[in-house]
């Protein structure tokens, strides 16, 4: 968790609690009392107030540049889909996932299907890699694949064993797993099991990882990520974490 994001859903609402708890345990004023300790028993609910309207101002601020920062994410997938893939949306997407704690989360995303869920695991050991977000996640390094196109017979609802699958369908079934370093159940969890993908570890300032940039492509075609393709999602990746890193 970044320290913005620590500030804004934990520290700032508890110092709103602490200083109602204060206010709510000041001594009762004598007579002899400091002049401050009678003004602030005398105004105590209008001092928490304010202290918590400033409070809660600071947050919306807070959670406003984290909003600009998503709008300028999917502003720029979205031209980097136009500019590289010739505005082919309904075979390209290309979504950033965010680390949080033990998961890979989206955190923008542009193409078809786009409001999806599908969460991976951040892993200590790459035997225990269930994606390929997950993979570079744990082995900070890109990643290319291009494998089996098996969207015209892959049915979610059947197990991938002999029984459910030709002689030709089921080798291309088990390779497509081990190429995208996917499990059967994490692949039922796929709305669109794209043959192509390039995906690549975002690190912050401090070269941690923050997160996972993917472009996944459902096409039948071979030749997708030429060198000029893939310089340029180099490129992207790139601006991404160094914009993130400078808005936060």
């Amino acid at each position: 968790m970044r320290k913005k994001e620590i500030w804004c859903n934990i520290l700032l609402p508890a110092f709103i609690t602490v200083v109602w708890a204060i206010l709510q345990l000041l001594p009762e004023t004598q007579k002899d009392s400091p002049q401050w300790l009678k003004c602030t028993n005398d105004h105590n609910i209008l001092i928490g107030f304010i202290i918590t309207v400033i409070i809660l101002l600071i947050m919306i601020i807070l959670n406003l540049a984290h909003t600009q920062q998503k709008k300028w994410l999917n502003a720029y997938l979205k031209d980097l889909i136009k500019s590289t893939f010739n505005g082919d949306y309904a075979k390209v997407r290309i979504t950033v996932f965010k680390k949080k704690k033990k998961k890979l989360k989206i955190y923008g995303r542009e193409g078809q299907p786009k409001n999806t869920t599908t969460k991976f695991k951040v892993v200590k050991d790459l035997k225990y890699a269930h994606g390929i977000a997950s993979y570079c996640e744990c082995s900070k390094t890109k990643k290319i694949v291009d494998t089996e196109y098996i969207d015209d017979f892959y049915d979610k609802n059947k197990q991938i064993d002999t029984s459910n699958y030709n002689t030709s369908q089921y080798p291309k079934l088990t390779k497509y797993l081990r190429a995208t370093f996917m499990t059967e159940e994490t692949l039922k969890l796929i709305h669109r099991p794209s043959n192509h993908l390039y995906a690549s570890p975002i690190c912050d300032n401090e070269e941690n990882t923050w997160g996972v940039f993917v472009v996944d492509i459902c096409d039948k075609n071979d030749n997708v990520f030429t060198d000029v393709v893939v310089k340029k999602l180099d490129d992207a990746v790139r601006v991404i974490s160094l914009t993130l890193n400078i808005i936060k």
